[in-house]
């Protein structure tokens, strides 16, 4: 949570070596919307909420997080130090998947809390061709697991939304 540009409150759910986030700030700082979200190359989504000088950024989730590979080529991008990587890769890989509908659903009420004006879905800009390459990228994943296992996927572990 940030006031005028200075942070309040951090919290992580897991340990991270360093933020994720700060790879993509300027493109977080960018969304001025009451209630917008950012999605990186990687498909993890930031979730924004401005309201006045506050402005709270939750994240990162993913409804499928990116591979060993490309976090630690996002670990590179972070600075995370040679040493940290793997704790790196770690964090990321054990926060809490979600849907990016999701994610949007939760902060309306948070908005709502903070200025007293109901926001729907229907109010906050959705990205049809994001959403287009996360259910492609879902897709894939479910395939290469499919023929990983001999054609007995394992079961993603299910986390009630």
């Amino acid at each position: 949570m940030f006031d005028a540009g200075k942070v309040l409150y951090l919290f992580f759910p897991v340990s991270f070596p360093k933020d994720p986030a700060l790879v993509y700030r300027e493109e977080i700082r960018q969304i001025t919307e009451p209630i917008g979200y950012f999605v990186t190359p990687y498909n993890h989504v930031y979730g924004v909420i401005n309201y006045g000088t506050l402005r709270i950024i939750l994240g990162p989730t993913a409804q499928v997080f990116a591979g060993d590979k490309q976090l630690r080529e996002l670990a590179f991008q972070a600075d995370v130090p040679k040493e940290d990587v793997p704790a790196f890769v770690d964090a990321v890989k054990s926060l809490t998947r979600m849907p990016t509908e999701t994610l949007l659903r939760m902060m309306c009420p948070i908005y709502y809390i903070l200025s007293g004006e109901k926001k729907e879905l229907k109010d906050i800009s959705i990205r049809d061709e994001v959403q287009l390459d996360i259910k492609k990228q879902i897709e894939n994943q479910r395939t290469a697991e499919k023929y990983e296992f001999g054609g007995n996927a394992v079961p993603q572990q299910h986390h009630p939304d």
